[in-house]
């Protein structure tokens, strides 16, 4: 099956004064049609903070959360349910069917979790990240926690970069952060280096609107284990430099620099079911700017975002350090770190 017509595709381009280098943005998303396209079996586990730190409300609403997410699982999909404080609960030793069966008896399980203890987040995490059990379809690791460890390895990088060294190419990490204090750069370094992303809680009321809209984005995917050759533009300035995989629910935003190229073109390989699938981009760049104001800071936060996943992976430099704060003075972009 041809990708051709169920993906739309939009570039946006602007230009600073006195700058004859442009910043561009595409985005690719499955369009209606994509409803037609089969869509892959996926693993999920979820992964829950059961520790004291999490409070009562905040666990109440994470459940409840989860809960939904479960409802939502596709019979061909195979799931695990984690709740971890200094120890590890597991609904099952291992992946099982989303059955009505074990849907059920998942539910009863998130239930009985309640917040108490300290929390061992690597001890958690480090069998999760090894259970993967193939290239052909995605395994997704769905964390809800503030990201605080506080027993065994507690230090943010070594979390992060042992992890990341762990799992395999079709491995996914995303994270929801909830409860006050949060380690944000715990949680959402380990999405960022694993193909995923982040969402903070912003109070009680929305968690379990927000939960749910991370479940919806996860539902189909569609095209995993992505890889491009962006052609004649230079690639050390798109961003991000790994591709995530592409749900039907989701995008893929690509952020990058161009000179006197008269095209945009991408060469996109990924699997889909087992089987290798090719797209290619090939598209003019606007004679006029058609993209938002704001797109040259855009650019300059995933340059930014880089970089520090760069450090977090092999530590800090005088020299990144300053390109960091270069980057933020030029272009007035903050980060949560390295201010």
């Amino acid at each position: 099956i041809s990708l051709d017509e169920f993906l739309t595709i939009e570039l946006f381009v602007h230009h600073l004064p006195e700058d004859p280098r442009g910043y561009f943005m595409v985005r690719i998303r499955p369009n209606e049609k994509s409803q037609a396209l089969p869509v892959m079996s996926k693993d999920l586990i979820f992964v829950l903070d059961a520790s004291a730190s999490m409070g009562q409300r905040t666990m109440a609403a994470l459940r409840t959360g989860i809960k939904l997410g479960l409802s939502k699982l596709k019979p061909e999909d195979r799931f695990n349910v984690v709740g971890f404080k200094r120890t590890v609960a597991r609904f099952r030793p291992a992946l099982v069917p989303a059955n009505p069966e074990n849907i059920q008896a998942a539910l009863r399980f998130v239930d009985g979790l309640e917040p108490s203890g300290r929390t061992d987040i690597y001890g958690s995490l480090e069998p999760i990240s090894k259970q993967a059990r193939g290239g052909d379809h995605p395994f997704i690791i769905l964390l809800f926690s503030d990201g605080r460890p506080n027993v065994g390895v507690v230090n943010s990088r070594t979390i992060i970069n042992n992890l990341t060294a762990n799992v395999r190419a079709n491995t996914s990490i995303f994270a929801f952060g909830a409860s006050q204090p949060m380690n944000r750069y715990l949680l959402d370094l380990l999405s960022y280096r694993n193909k995923g992303f982040v969402r903070f809680a912003t109070d009680f009321s929305t968690t379990v609107g927000q939960i749910a809209e991370m479940i919806e984005a996860l539902s189909d995917p569609l095209l995993i284990n992505l890889s491009g050759d962006y052609g004649n533009i230079g690639k050390e300035d798109i961003y991000p430099k790994t591709l995530p995989d592409l749900y039907r629910g989701g995008e893929i935003l690509i952020y990058g620099r161009y000179g006197q190229e008269e095209k945009f073109s991408l060469r996109i390989v990924g699997e889909a079911r087992g089987q290798q699938k090719e797209y290619i981009i090939d598209l003019p760049f606007p004679d006029e700017d058609n993209g938002p104001d704001n797109l040259p800071q855009l650019w300059a936060f995933r340059k930014i975002y880089d970089l520090i996943g760069r450090m977090c992976q092999e530590g800090e430099t005088p020299e990144r350090l300053a390109e960091i704060q270069r980057i933020s003075r030029t272009y007035d972009v903050r980060t949560p770190y390295y201010e």
